[in-house]
């Protein structure tokens, strides 16, 4: 990393430390999969664009909060439709084409219910997601938190960010807000609506595990289909697939690729 005026020249292009007098035409709050998709969308009209982030990296719950695999769920619908493309089929292309990332999975027994996933390597996506950001023109604005709005009337005109420089101001034409907690929107008083608590999916304890033996897991598979989920499978009730069928392709797969994303291990799961 090299000093180059007021910018960081670094392994991931150019970031502004200074210069926060500068008016943005777009300021992006929260560099999370929403906040990076929000930003090379803006960039690419040609707004001069600014990303905000409160940690030193991008991609939220592809980098930092996972699961990764959920990102790039359900892009195809029961009718076998791709309903979800843009900037997330580009990714998934760009990944592909460099070995990091798989097919889009669509077994036939997942086709129907539209419950597919796409898988990619989620630290390569990092790493293209910030050479995305470089190519699109966007600043980074990384390790600085969102702390306030500044207002005329009912507009926002910029915000406030403190970080390792202390509390700047930061103006905007349009301030997107995509952070997880939308709290930038709570700032300029703007109306929220929240999933009541006793609704919501609680947080879950998430890790990655390397060295398995997919030979002894299938196996176990095969021997114990009723050990896994399937109603996700049958639920929209536009198809014949039914539990029995879901239990034969556990029973019968020969490939673990087949399967793709699976819940389950019941009975384990209540011992533990």
């Amino acid at each position: 990393m090299a000093k180059l005026g007021n910018n960081m020249v670094s392994l991931y292009g150019v970031y502004d430390y200074g210069g926060y007098d500068k008016e943005y035409e777009v300021v992006i709050c929260g560099g999370g999969t929403s906040g990076v998709a929000a930003a090379i969308a803006s960039a690419r009209t040609g707004a001069k664009t600014l990303l905000i982030e409160r940690t030193g990296q991008l991609g939220g719950q592809m980098s930092l909060s996972g699961p990764p695999g959920f990102a790039y769920a359900f892009l195809f619908n029961c009718h076998g439709q791709q309903d979800s493309a843009g900037i997330i089929e580009e990714t998934h292309q760009r990944l592909y084409k460099q070995g990091h990332a798989l097919p889009h999975m669509r077994p036939p027994h997942r086709k129907p219910a539209g419950y597919t996933f796409s898988y990619v390597d989620p630290e390569w996506w990092t790493l293209e997601i910030f050479d995305m950001m470089e190519e699109n023109g966007v600043t980074l604005l990384l390790d600085s938190l969102v702390v306030d709005v500044t207002k005329d009337g009912d507009k926002v005109t910029g915000v406030v960010v403190e970080n390792a420089n202390g509390r700047v101001t930061i103006p905007a034409k349009v301030v997107i807000d995509c952070t997880g907690e939308s709290y930038v929107s709570k700032f300029a008083g703007c109306e929220t609506v929240e999933t009541d608590r006793d609704i919501i999916q609680p947080h879950s304890i998430c890790f990655t595990a390397d060295g398995i033996d997919w030979d002894k897991l299938l196996k176990y598979i095969n021997n114990n289909p009723d050990q896994f989920e399937w109603e996700q499978l049958v639920g929209n009730n536009m198809h014949e697939l039914t539990r029995d069928l879901v239990m034969s392709v556990f029973r019968k797969c020969i490939d673990i690729m087949e399967l793709g994303e699976l819940m389950g291990f019941s009975d384990l799961r209540k011992v533990a």
